[in-house]
């Protein structure tokens, strides 16, 4: 099988898993939209080696939720790497809410800046994942934290006027270097590295089982 053909099926099977109110219905199934969410994930999901990286940034992630959680009192148990998948959402304008792969973290799904420290947690949540590559992989490989860096810009805009008292860059670049920190424990890395690793296995087995 082709790595498409892979994606394709991992799409269709996670799927299954969805609710049934979740699942895209299927009279909108050859909707241009709809189709077209199918092919963001295959872009997104380009290569072996790009989807292992994806699952070293969003193991990253998960850390670095879980270290906010437990500041915050918020029970983690449930936070996962997920994906990928396309949950329907027909209450928005684009309601294919498609996810190549992506952590899915109960109560910290609509992050807001009251206050300095929100600011500051949510930029090591977000910082988390292009750390992360770049710390196995190194400086020069693309950490694929575009993303990241602007929904971080974005929930800076709607924090209340006077609470931050940075920009946000530097936010960001403080939130980068608490997870370098982090990285240089050794078990701490190997946490992040297995974490990857089951990812891998998990999300994406036929993948990295298959003989493509």
């Amino acid at each position: 099988m082709t790595l498409y053909e892979i994606i394709e099926g991992l799409i269709d099977a996670n799927d299954l898993l969805l609710k049934a109110n979740e699942r895209v219905p299927v009279d909108q199934r050859n909707h241009k939209d709809y189709l077209d969410a199918r092919r963001y994930i295959h872009e997104h999901l380009p290569t072996k080696e790009a989807i292992e990286l994806a699952c070293y940034h969003e193991a990253g992630h998960y850390f670095a939720a879980v270290e906010v959680a437990t500041q915050l009192n918020l029970d983690s148990s449930n936070f996962k790497v997920v994906g990928p998948s396309i949950r329907y959402e027909p209450k928005k304008w684009y309601p294919y809410n498609w996810t190549p792969i992506g952590l899915y973290a109960p109560g910290l799904e609509n992050p807001k800046i009251q206050d300095e420290v929100d600011a500051v947690l949510l930029a090591r949540i977000s910082m988390a994942g292009g750390e992360s590559v770049r710390g196995f992989y190194g400086s020069k490989t693309k950490r694929g934290d575009g993303g990241d860096i602007f929904k971080f810009g974005e929930i800076c805009k709607t924090a209340p006027q006077g609470v931050l008292t940075q920009e946000p860059k530097t936010y960001m670049v403080h939130a980068r270097r608490h997870f370098r920190k982090k990285l240089k424990d050794v078990q701490f890395r190997v946490k992040v590295s297995l974490k990857a690793e089951e990812t891998k296995g998990a999300l994406f087995g036929p993948v990295f089982h298959s003989q493509m």
